[in-house]
């Protein structure tokens, strides 16, 4: 049976390996001016893998390290889960202001993230 440290490893590991499609998605959100529904499938799937991934974390116990990770995961799939509302929206100098504030999708969790995926 995994222990609570090997299900953390495992979980900091795959969130790592979601960063790169993070950056992908928020870019096409961003600068898409016709989008479809493979972006918004694509957003989809990864706030549905961050949930996948946080609802491992919930079914530990809890302590203030693993608090910081879901919140890192939950920061995450919320950029996504912005971006992808900002593509569907009409276009306007505010639709642009706002997604050029979106920078390249990665929060500053992400360096976190990477760091801890490579200590595991």
């Amino acid at each position: 049976m995994p222990t609570s440290n090997d299900v953390i490893g495992d979980v900091v590991r795959q969130a790592a390996t979601l960063l790169p499609r993070v950056v992908a998605v928020v870019e096409r959100c961003r600068t898409e001016s016709d989008p479809r529904q493979d972006l918004a499938r694509a957003c989809g799937t990864l706030i549905d893998e961050y949930g996948r991934l946080r609802d491992r974390l919930a079914d530990l116990t809890t302590t203030s390290f693993i608090e910081h990770i879901d919140d890192m995961l939950y920061l995450e799939q919320r950029v996504v889960d912005e971006a992808a509302h900002l593509a569907f929206q009409p276009r306007s100098d505010r639709w642009a202001r706002v997604a050029r504030s979106f920078g390249d999708g990665l929060t500053s969790s992400a360096d976190e993230l990477l760091a801890l995926a490579a200590r595991y």
